[in-house]
């Protein structure tokens, strides 16, 4: 059976509680789980999992590459699509280098004063360095 050119291509979708962040067609994405890195290409079996904080990466039908920072949630790959649901997500059109350097100096100025205090500053770091990362920073 002769492979057609929408059995090359998944649709993914990254969608945050205020808006649909990314609607694309890709040749494959990666993205964080809670257990490490998941790829997904045209054709994969449906599954389900639950995300870490990260860089969701698409490769593009014409070799670009498209990239979105998440903060955990879930993903749900199914009939050619990829659906990313995230309580955050962001494009890099969505952050700003300053805005993240202020962020950066506030979460470096708390003290935490317990391992839950200890745990929330990594994340909010995770989550931070993801941002810096789309948006061209460190």
């Amino acid at each position: 059976m002769a492979e057609t050119a929408r059995e090359k291509i998944v649709t993914v979708r990254v969608i945050s509680p205020s808006r649909e962040v990314l609607v694309a067609r890709a040749e494959s994405v990666t993205f964080p789980a809670f257990d490490g890195s998941w790829g997904v290409l045209p054709g994969h079996a449906p599954m389900a999992g639950l995300l870490g904080t990260g860089i969701v990466t698409l490769r593009m039908p014409d070799g670009a590459t498209s990239s979105v920072a998440v903060r955990g949630g879930f993903v749900r790959v199914s009939h050619g699509e990829v659906v990313i649901l995230s309580p955050e997500a962001a494009a890099a059109g969505d952050v700003s280098r300053e805005a993240l350097a202020a962020e950066r100096a506030e979460i470096a100025a708390r003290k935490p004063r317990s391992p839950e205090e200890m745990a929330g500053k990594a994340e909010r770091l995770a989550w931070l360095a993801a941002r810096e990362k789309i948006a061209g920073g460190s």
